[in-house]
């Protein structure tokens, strides 16, 4: 009899014991994660988002400027990038998507700061149109896939006002102003190859391209920083150029 109870006391100890460490297994694999009272704008172009909150951690998607998002929690500690120290915050993006942002690379602001957001917005958007309007102006003229001049040629000012033309034709004039969703030039006025231009930052240079179509265009800038268009004067239409092209027609 006491053999009997001896065993069922065993089971009944080990099924507590199991018990217990199936309660405390949930409670530290359950993430922790706090009520979404904080949001955050993304401040730097091609912001990672991490599946991990570490700098080797696998990307998800690359972020642009001024996208918002909803913090859902925040790494213990701070961490290093480079010469920052800061935290990592796991982020849901609007459509759904989550990961980690590391925080110099976002402005955060409190439930109570929501209004604020769209205000920073538009600054934000205002201070990269100037910064695009001033590193974009200048004579783009178009190339081909071997970079020799063809016949297109668009003038971007900084003033806002543009001067699109084909070889030869008439000028097409107006204002623009930029897409940032898709990262391009919207022409108001059309142009004269009929399409807006996809600008595209890599390192400290900027190429402009058309953003599908038929065919594919290219342009390169020709002439450095034209602040507005010069009064009364006549398009020039003639393309330039092409490296080496004046030593091929005058080999004497």
């Amino acid at each position: 009899m006491s053999a009997c109870r001896a065993f069922i006391f065993t089971i009944i100890i080990s099924a507590a014991f199991t018990a217990a460490s199936c309660g405390n297994s949930d409670r530290n694999d359950k993430p922790h994660a706090r009520k979404v009272n904080e949001y955050a704008v993304v401040v730097s172009d091609n912001t990672a988002l991490r599946i991990d909150p570490m700098i080797y951690s696998a990307r998800i998607v690359l972020m642009r400027k001024g996208t918002r998002l909803a913090i859902l929690d925040r790494s213990k500690e701070k961490s290093w990038v480079g010469k920052d120290h800061d935290y990592w915050h796991r982020v849901r993006l609007e459509n759904g998507l989550e990961g980690w942002a590391y925080g110099s690379t976002i402005r955060v602001f409190k439930q109570s700061q929501s209004g604020s957001i769209d205000s920073y917005v538009s600054n934000l958007r205002e201070h990269e149109a100037e910064t695009l309007r001033k590193n974009l102006s200048g004579k783009w003229w178009s190339v081909n896939r071997s970079g020799d001049f063809t016949n297109l040629c668009v003038e971007i000012y900084e003033n806002g006002q543009y001067k699109s033309y084909a070889r030869g034709g008439k000028a097409i004039e107006g204002e623009y102003n930029f897409n940032f969703n898709d990262e391009s030039i919207v022409f108001l006025n059309g142009t004269s190859f009929g399409q807006n231009l996809k600008y595209i930052n890599r390192g400290n240079m900027y190429h402009l391209e058309t953003q599908g179509g038929k065919y594919e265009i290219r342009f390169k800038k020709i002439t450095e920083g034209m602040a507005e268009p010069p009064p009364d004067e006549e398009t020039e239409t003639e393309k330039p150029r092409s490296p080496g092209e004046e030593d091929v027609k005058n080999p004497n």
